[in-house]
């Protein structure tokens, strides 16, 4: 969570994106960080990960995203891959239902991977563009996402629909995450009085001396 050395943010987190194969987590991944992306039959570039610096309620943030590099097609991505990430964007295709299905796949993978209780997800129907193909209504990835407790966003990196606003609401709920923990850890250092303090003042204030 902490800033590398040097560095004048005052956050850093690991944000992943998973979900079934040319879902276009790519595409959204280089939308977001102004990389450019060109589109191939082939599997998807070798990115491990991109950097993006933002201003978010006045406190500066660093994100190291990280994309699957195309081994969500063998389902290889590992328990290294989750470890120390604050935010897990699940990606499926609107296009594809079977892309959409697995998303309690890879949600169950987070769970299994992830510290629950720090990680903040949101479930994104991506290629929105692609309207005419679509095989997966808005409203079912609506339903997906309150089924599991999640956000949802359909994004377009094609016709820049709602990547920003994805990305900057992970951000958000991992923020007032931590915001929340560290009012529970200050709560938690509160050393109240013992019975035998608040007993013996009732009997003083009790008294009709």
């Amino acid at each position: 969570m902490s800033p590398t050395s040097g560095d004048n943010a005052e956050y850093f987190f690991k944000i992943i994106i998973v979900g079934d194969y040319r879902t276009g987590k790519t595409s959204l991944l280089c939308k977001y960080t102004n990389q450019e992306y060109e589109p191939s039959s082939d599997s998807t570039m070798n990115v491990d990960f991109s950097v993006k610096t933002l201003e978010r309620n006045n406190k500066k943030i660093k994100l190291q995203i990280w994309d699957t590099a195309g081994q969500e097609r063998f389902r290889t991505a590992t328990a290294s891959y989750y470890r120390g990430a604050r935010g897990v964007l699940l990606v499926y295709d609107i296009t594809k239902r079977e892309s959409f299905h697995n998303i309690i796949f890879w949600y169950s993978e987070m769970v299994r991977h992830c510290v629950t209780d720090s990680v903040k997800a949101i479930v994104i129907g991506n290629k929105c563009h692609l309207n005419c193909d679509r095989e997966v209504s808005s409203v079912e990835g609506k339903q997906l996402a309150e089924n599991i407790g999640l956000p949802f966003y359909e994004t377009s990196s094609v016709k820049n629909i709602n990547v920003t606003e994805c990305f900057d609401e992970l951000v958000d709920s991992i923020l007032l995450g931590l915001e929340r923990q560290e009012i529970n850890r200050n709560l938690d250092s509160i050393t109240l009085p013992d019975n035998k303090h608040w007993q013996n003042r009732h009997e003083v204030e009790g008294c009709s001396c």
